[in-house]
């Protein structure tokens, strides 16, 4: 299974951005900004691990329980949002689906995709 940033950069090939979505189609979004200085994978799976962990607080919901839920240990998720354990594609679509949402390729301009660089 490829990592979460592989799959990034494998839809940015294809001028898709890895999305996280609700029930009704509407993407998570994230609190914040990532450090300026990781590579553009990294920067976006740094967004969507701030969207999926700032839904978990808000909902209060513990992280033991979402492991449980998700079928990773706690040690696992707790290290996904913290950026210390590698996080894959599939460990990335667990995480969404534990929390009820889905994860959708969506295609964007590739000035936004890429920050300018097209």
């Amino acid at each position: 299974m490829p990592s979460a940033p592989s799959l990034v950069a494998w839809a940015g090939y294809f001028v898709r951005q890895v999305t996280i979505v609700r029930p009704d189609g509407v993407p998570v979004t994230s609190v914040g900004e990532a450090a300026s200085d990781l590579c553009w994978e990294d920067r976006e799976v740094s967004r969507i691990v701030g969207a999926l962990r700032g839904e978990r607080v808000e909902r209060g919901l513990p992280i033991w329980e979402l492991a449980e839920v998700c079928g990773v240990s706690p040690q696992i998720l707790g290290g996904w949002e913290r950026g210390t354990h590698r996080l894959s594609g599939l460990g990335l679509v667990a995480w969404a689906a534990g929390l009820g949402f889905g994860v959708e390729l969506r295609e964007v301009d590739s000035v936004v995709l890429w920050g300018g660089v097209e």
